[in-house]
């Protein structure tokens, strides 16, 4: 059993002086080094270094927070919206609503969401903020893999923009998680300004992992006379099928465009693409067919079963491709670095 040390939250004993964030639009916010340093490496660093200030006239001073008629304002080049977004997930008040977003939290317009989204994840991550990175990419996964009750994804796109954004940063499980959660909506023949944002092996990366499950899933539904054989043989009506039965074909002539379009989709075992299924089943008479009803929730299990060992067989092959441009991604980090803080100035309290 661990013994918890005598001061287990020492990082909230943290100077509480407030200062003022200002951003590139003019934009002020009054905010305590306290709660962003807890939030932050790089401003727990910052406060415990104090960088150099201004006096009036711009010339260099050294007048520091430590004089107490003194605020330190520190202008970032973010603009205020950005800012107001991302000190509203680091303080403990209700979280932003985004454009894209309805007053409940739910998700009404995907591509203004990410729009507005983005620059905050990258100053989250430049200003190390991770605890907000990570909550946002979930937000944003969790809503890509929300589907209607047919089975089609709500936003079906929407993961393949995370990808793109886990790949602009380097963030190597998040962007194999969104590929993964892609499988349920659309990639192949679909394109949108990100894609201009990562490089060709990334997005080949994300495109060839798309072929090999659609070609996987395809063997899983037509693999009539492997796994799926006991289950869907009928001596009746498919004596002209090499004993498949007719309802199985009807199944997975339905479900191959899907697949081709959407591999992992729940689109296949929607009432919609069952009905006609079982119309063809109860049209032949023999025991083998009539127990459809009765062996679907077994067979369903099976093919996902298939899908899912496909999916986790590629886990470790061509994702590997999103880390490949590691001088792209330097230049990116001297690029974040480089605009970080513009200037430091002391403004006398009111």
């Amino acid at each position: 059993m661990s013994v918890l040390p005598t001061y287990p939250l020492d990082g909230f004993h943290l100077r509480p002086e407030p200062i003022i964030l200002k951003s590139s639009d003019g934009v002020e916010f009054k905010v305590y080094t306290n709660i962003l340093a807890l939030a932050s490496p790089y401003f727990n660093t910052m406060f415990n270094h104090p960088q150099p200030s201004e006096s009036k006239d711009g010339e260099p001073s050294k007048i520091l927070a430590e004089d107490p008629t003194c605020v330190q304002v520190i202008e970032l080049p973010e603009l205020g919206t950005t800012l107001d977004h991302l000190l509203r997930l680091v303080y403990p008040i209700p979280p932003p609503t985004f454009p894209g977003m309805s007053e409940s939290g739910e998700l009404t317009n995907s591509e203004e969401f990410v729009k507005a989204l983005e620059p905050v994840l990258a100053a989250a991550l430049k200003y190390d903020i991770k605890l907000v990175f990570e909550k946002l990419c979930a937000s944003l996964l969790d809503a890509a893999e929300k589907t209607y009750p047919d089975g089609r994804a709500i936003h079906d796109t929407l993961a393949v923009r995370v990808y793109t954004i886990a790949c602009l940063y380097r963030l190597k499980e998040i962007a194999r998680r969104a590929a993964h959660v892609s499988l349920k909506g659309r990639i192949i023949g679909v394109f949108f300004e990100d894609f201009r944002k990562i490089n060709a092996a990334q997005y080949f990366a994300l495109v060839n992992f798309h072929r090999k499950m659609v070609s996987t899933m395809e063997n899983a539904v037509e693999n009539s006379d492997g796994w799926a054989y006991p289950h869907v043989k009928c001596k009746s009506c498919g004596r002209y099928t090499d004993d498949v039965a007719i309802w199985w074909l009807n199944w997975s002539e339905r479900a191959r465009p899907i697949i081709v379009e959407s591999p992992a989709s729940e689109e296949v075992f929607s009432a919609r693409s069952l009905s006609d299924m079982y119309l063809k089943a109860n049209v032949c008479r023999s025991a083998q067919c009539s127990q459809i009803s009765a062996k679907w929730d077994a067979i369903t299990k099976l093919i996902k079963e298939k899908m899912n060992e496909a999916i986790d067989k590629a886990r470790c092959t061509s994702l590997d491709l999103v880390c490949c441009n590691d001088m792209r991604f330097r230049r990116t980090l001297i690029s974040v670095k480089s605009n970080t803080i513009l200037r430091t100035c002391c403004r006398e309290s009111v």
